[in-house]
């Protein structure tokens, strides 16, 4: 077995609830699509139920022409996202506040996404889709 020591990997997969619609924006000839995911973990400990959620900020990277992909990511959708992690800090009022970054490389919808009347699609079954394979998927 030959191991690298330059290589690095850096991969992980996040499970958990959209807390708002995305937001698309435009840098330099590229559109992030940002949302934030939510991961909640419970557990039990001495009878006592427990909770504990962590936000995840997410950012999918596309063409301007392949931003279709932002309509089904709204508030409350379940998705799996997968792809390099950041951690980052901040302070806010005199704190250090931490957050955790998510380029995302794969996407999957876990949920039902309900769009508006006008823009209603087909029923589709729950699509996984890597980055090479979004460029090309026809809605997007």
């Amino acid at each position: 077995m030959k191991i690298n020591h330059h290589s690095k990997m850096n991969r992980t997969q996040i499970i958990g609830h959209i807390g708002k619609d995305a937001e698309i924006r435009t840098v330099n000839n590229m559109v992030a699509i940002g949302f934030n995911v939510a991961h909640t973990e419970s557990w039990t400990q001495d009878g006592e139920k427990k909770e504990r959620t962590t936000w995840i900020q997410c950012t999918l990277w596309r063409k301007p022409d392949k931003t279709g992909i932002a309509k089904y990511l709204q508030k409350g959708v379940k998705v799996l996202v997968e792809g390099r992690v950041e951690a980052d800090a901040y302070m806010k009022d005199g704190q250090a506040v931490g957050s955790l970054k998510l380029t995302v490389q794969n996407l999957e919808l876990l949920s039902k996404v309900e769009l508006n009347q006008e823009a209603k699609p087909e029923p589709q079954p729950r699509p996984t889709y890597s980055d090479a394979e979004l460029d090309d998927l026809p809605f997007l």
